[in-house]
């Protein structure tokens, strides 16, 4: 994305949560990634003053989905919408002034390589900036409660499956500062924010719409989804959302230097 000499807001749309803001120069070269296999928008236009938030984003590029027709309707001067594997096509090297990446790390199989080519297209002085989830505290506020305990106790099995498996790293967001650090990235910041939900809100019925595919799918037992169910509609408990994890790090001057990576199997 090329923008004017203005400020990049790093932000998480689904919750309109502040991350960071950076200055980039005049026609900064910005690429955003999102989804398990990525794609990205590049703008290059003198004004982004007739533009609507939402006509520029990046959207997810995976086998099941790969819907970017709204972008190729709009029709906007000067933007390429590119369809990119992020551990196998091609990307430019010390192009960019700013990379940013929301919900993909945590479906790669080696985020360290994945975020590694991210420093690589970086330019010396340009900032890296990653967003992901991280459920390690999502559960019920209060476990004293059987069924909430329950829930707890089943939702932490599934969240450990989906892992094991290789399906997604739901532990990720906690770590991206050290990795960030790993990368010889400088000036790295990490923070995290979380909400909590009361049984019956938007919230908890979308978690229980979430839990009903998995026990669809043989993931998620009929008694623990009783259970959930009860915990999750009662008005008077409530439950800690995902937190969502943004970290950032500015690639040197002078070159990266990079440090051991990370050990695959260090993953708590």
């Amino acid at each position: 994305m090329r923008i004017p000499g203005r400020k990049v807001h790093a932000w998480n749309s689904s919750r309109n949560c502040s991350i960071r803001s950076h200055c980039v120069d005049s026609y900064a070269s910005v690429l955003p990634l999102v989804g398990d296999v990525c794609s990205s928008a590049r703008v290059e236009a003198p004004s982004l003053g007739s533009w609507p938030r939402s006509s520029v984003q990046p959207v997810t590029s995976s086998p099941q989905s790969r819907d970017i027709h709204f972008l190729q309707e709009a029709a906007l001067t000067g933007v390429e919408i590119r369809e990119h594997d992020i551990l196998r096509d091609p990307l430019e090297t010390d192009y960019f002034d700013l990379v940013h990446c929301r919900c993909l790390l945590m479906h790669v199989s080696d985020p360290y390589r994945v975020t590694q080519r991210m420093a690589t297209a970086l330019k010396p002085g340009g900032w890296l900036v990653v967003e992901e989830p991280d459920d390690t505290a999502l559960g019920p506020a209060n476990s004293s409660d059987p069924d909430a305990a329950r829930f707890y106790q089943a939702n932490h099995a599934l969240l450990n499956e989906l892992k094991a498996n290789g399906v997604m790293d739901p532990f990720l967001g906690r770590r991206l500062g050290d990795l960030l650090i790993q990368l010889g990235l400088e000036r790295v910041e990490c923070e995290g924010v979380t909400w909590t939900h009361r049984g019956g809100d938007v919230a908890a019925r979308l978690m229980l719409e979430t839990l009903a595919l998995h026990e669809h799918e043989g993931r998620y037992s009929c008694a623990d989804l009783k259970a959930a169910r009860r915990a999750l509609s009662d008005p008077c408990s409530s439950f800690v959302d995902t937190t969502w994890f943004g970290a950032q790090g500015q690639r040197p001057t002078a070159g990266i230097k990079q440090r051991t990576p990370p050990c695959p199997g260090d993953n708590q």
